[in-house]
């Protein structure tokens, strides 16, 4: 009697990506949630009593991501906290949980980009040093 060998194509497996959206999903709150499903961004409140700063942690790009929430509530001082070699949602996690559990260490940890604070002051002083400084080097 013949055997018959039955070919069962493997299972598609999700991907990293879509495995950490998944969890970052799961693990926000429902307010935030919908936030995140608005416009792929939500705010987190920081773990310091006294103060209670909000930040605001953008999914949509990798560095530089997490804002600190000014009072009117635009966006304020710009951090880098890169986590590499991971998918984008597992960052913003992984930057959930610490500014919710420990707002102190993130701030020691992440790089401010003053840059993106003050805007363009800063590189239109850039621009005239850099042009003053040629003036006065020609002559």
């Amino acid at each position: 009697m013949p055997e018959y060998y039955y070919y069962y194509p493997p299972l598609p497996q999700p991907s990293p990506e879509g495995k950490a959206t998944e969890l970052l999903k799961a693990s926000l709150s429902p307010s935030q949630l919908a936030e995140y499903k608005v416009n792929y961004q939500f705010t987190v409140r920081g773990s310091r009593r006294w103060r209670r700063r909000q930040y605001i942690i953008d999914c949509r790009a990798l560095t530089g991501n997490v804002y600190r929430r000014r009072k009117d509530g635009s966006r304020g001082l710009r951090y880098c906290g890169y986590l590499g070699g991971v998918p984008v949602a597992d960052s913003c996690l992984a930057q959930k949980l610490i500014i919710e559990g420990d707002e102190r260490r993130f701030l020691r940890t992440a790089f401010p980009s003053l840059l993106w604070y003050y805007g363009m002051r800063i590189v239109l002083l850039a621009v005239g040093v850099a042009l003053g400084l040629r003036f006065l080097l020609q002559h």
